[in-house]
Formats: structure tokens, sequence, C-alpha cells
């Protein structure tokens, strides 16, 4: 399993989705994103906005620099 915890900004996260996606395909892995730094900034996750190829979202039970 590979999972992405996204970067803020729409391109980076755009650039990182897609080559954890690539590389999850070519592995043959399941991909996952992590995306506790939206909901702790109480935003909209902007990807979900996107016609993107659907993955599983997680959130994680540590925040981001623990």
């Amino acid at each position: 399993m590979i999972i992405l915890q996204q970067s803020l900004g729409l391109a980076n996260s755009i650039y990182e989705y897609f080559t954890a996606y690539a590389l999850a395909k070519e592995l043959g892995e399941e991909l996952r994103l992590d995306i506790t730094f939206a909901l702790q900034r109480q935003a909209t996750y902007t990807m979900d906005l996107l016609s993107f190829p659907k993955v599983k979202k997680i959130k994680s039970r540590l925040a981001h620099g623990a």
C-alpha cells in the first residue's frame, strides 16, 4: 500500500497525486490519500472537485509534523 501525504497547493497536489498513482499502478499496490491537512484546516479537499481516478482517503491519527 502506498500512502500519499499531499502538500498544500493545487499544482503540487496534482503532481504528487499522479506520481503516486503511476507508482502504485507500476508496483501493483493500492494508493491511499492522507487528507489530514485538509481536515485540520477545515477546508474542502479540492482534488474531489476534479475528475481524477478515485482512490480511498484516510485521516492520519498523528498530526503532520508530530
